[in-house]
């Protein structure tokens, strides 16, 4: 096995899988970008069901009030 400064780095067992996926070999595998996020449905809870927990929510919210925050500080001439 050729070390190349990249694959000894690596999950063997990822890579692996990701070459069996792509019905490829591993020394053909030259990099890759691996993204993961969560895929349970929301829920609600609080004493009354008053707060809706999601994982992706929190990140457009958080989001949306920053590029708004932006728009505002722009609009109101601090720039």
């Amino acid at each position: 096995e050729t070390k190349d400064g990249w694959t000894e780095h690596q999950e063997p067992l990822l890579l692996q899988m990701l070459a069996s996926e792509l019905g490829v070999d591993v020394s053909n595998i030259v990099d890759f970008e691996l993204n993961l996020f969560d895929t349970q449905l929301a829920s609600l809870g609080g004493i009354h069901s008053e707060f809706m927990h999601s994982a992706r929510l929190d990140n457009l919210a958080t989001c949306f009030l920053g590029v708004q925050a932006l728009v505002e500080h722009v609009n109101e001439g601090k720039l």
